[in-house]
């Protein structure tokens, strides 16, 4: 169903893969580098208010406080109490976020932003729905998939026709049959890991245990919830510490894709940013950084070089779940894979800043085709310079 176009994106590719090869490749595998130091952004919660906060409330941001400053961090959130009547706490706060409070026209209310600047919910939480946002019974089980360390899980989003699931089921089964076939044959690339495990997990967009993780998926992309694709089958792979890759959707559910996929997750870091990863951070509640520090000593990382493992330090900007850093910015680490780069067909790339911007995927990928030439250019000539100067 859907359809991106490929021209540009295979150019991209190409002038990537030239670029890269200058460089020394990374052979950690991406979703074990994406473990360790991909740092999940984080839900950004406010209650706005006129300074007369009544008890429920209170209870309310008393939880969401304790868990935005919990040690270790296990939710990626933040929580901001704002007095409307503070002009200083009010310039502390985001103009996306500012405008999205405005447009309801509500003296006092709760506000949760996701990390790519999409409003989740606006109105009034109690503990109960606190609880259901952060955590549920389907996210417990793809977090102790990827702890118990599977390469990734694709999950199912289940659409309308149930025909349309079997065949999705179906090719998910057909493709990592055939994945496990390969890993073990004679003819297999060495770089290719022989132990490649992956989870799979099917969700109900009606199953009320999970709606508010199926509205999170649902908003990874602004078009997803577009009667086009809204009653359509769609899977996500998810990676490291609950990073969602842009879904494949209806037709795009193929054994082709579903490999690629796979191997993209599989195949070596090329260490480039986070940021330019085509994937979005779902809200979880789990101890991820307890998960790399095992991850870290059972599988001796140290041995694929100084960038392998390594948590942010203190006095690094990473925009923590809680911090003041994570107000007007994305987490930005180092840790996109070169081979994940043939996902970027699949959709657009959310502003580092949370401030959403109307360009889609063709621009994006203009863009990016621009920055790669000019790179691409620039190498060229000065190749040239060097050999024009040695004949000299």
């Amino acid at each position: 169903m859907r359809v991106r176009s490929a021209g540009i994106a295979s150019a991209i590719c190409l002038l990537l893969a030239l670029l890269a090869s200058q460089s020394a490749a990374c052979t950690t595998p991406v979703y074990r580098y994406a473990m360790i130091n991909w740092i999940p952004a984080p839900y950004r919660f406010y209650h706005f208010h006129d300074g007369q906060i009544s008890e429920q409330q209170a209870v309310v941001n008393r939880l969401l406080d304790e868990l935005a400053i919990a040690e270790p961090a296990t939710t990626n959130m933040m929580f901001r109490s704002v007095n409307t009547s503070d002009q200083e706490q009010m310039e502390l706060i985001a103009g996306l976020v500012k405008r999205a409070w405005k447009s309801h026209d509500q003296a006092t209310m709760h506000l949760v932003m996701t990390p790519w600047g999409d409003e989740l919910f606006a109105g009034e939480l109690d503990e109960e729905m606190v609880r259901a946002m952060i955590d549920s019974p389907l996210r417990k089980r793809v977090c102790k998939l990827l702890d118990e360390g599977k390469t990734g899980v694709l999950l199912l989003l289940k659409g309308d026709d149930e025909s349309e699931n079997e065949r999705a089921e179906k090719v998910i089964t057909d493709a990592l049959a055939k994945i496990a076939k390969f890993a073990h044959s004679e003819d297999v690339s060495p770089d290719l890991p022989s132990n490649i495990d992956i989870g799979v997990v099917a969700v109900s967009r009606a199953d009320p245990a999970e709606q508010w993780l199926v509205r999170i998926l649902l908003s990874v992309e602004e078009d997803l919830n577009d009667p086009e694709y809204a009653s359509s089958a769609m899977v996500f792979a998810v990676l490291g510490r609950g990073t969602a890759m842009l879904p494949y959707i209806g037709e795009g559910i193929s054994e082709e894709n579903m490999i690629g996929c796979v191997m993209d997750l599989t195949g070596p870091c090329s260490c480039t940013i986070k940021s330019n990863c085509p994937a979005e951070d779902l809200l979880m509640q789990w101890d991820w950084s307890g998960v790399a520090e095992r991850m870290a000593e059972e599988e001796a990382v140290a041995k694929y070089g100084p960038m392998a493992y390594g948590e942010p330090g203190a006095d690094e900007p990473q925009g923590q779940p809680g911090t003041e850093a994570a107000e007007n910015s994305r987490v930005a680490e180092a840790a996109m894979p070169a081979p994940i780069a043939k996902m970027l067909l699949q959709g657009d790339i959310a502003t580092q800043a949370g401030e959403k911007t109307p360009g889609r995927f063709t621009f994006r990928m203009l863009w990016l085709f621009a920055a790669a030439l000019t790179a691409a250019t620039t190498l060229v000539m000065s190749i040239g310079y060097l050999l024009a100067r040695g004949r000299r």
